[in-house]
């Protein structure tokens, strides 16, 4: 089961999923509020900086 990834329940190390892409973990995060961004490696090599917002669409993958 996953939930929506919301500012203060992901960190460094997270493992995440999004529809598009598929499952990756939060390598990076910098910014602050409105702006705040986390990098993902996905796993089929692909990295992505998104803006984490609700529409970012990442959800964490508990557990991991």
């Amino acid at each position: 089961m996953t939930k929506h990834i919301l500012k203060r329940e992901y960190s460094i190390g997270n493992r995440v999923t999004h529809q598009k892409w598929g499952n990756g973990t939060v390598i990076d995060h910098s910014g602050v509020g409105e702006s705040l961004k986390i990098t993902v490696h996905f796993d089929n090599d692909n990295q992505k900086r998104l803006l984490l917002t609700k529409h970012a669409k990442l959800k964490k993958i508990k557990g991991k």
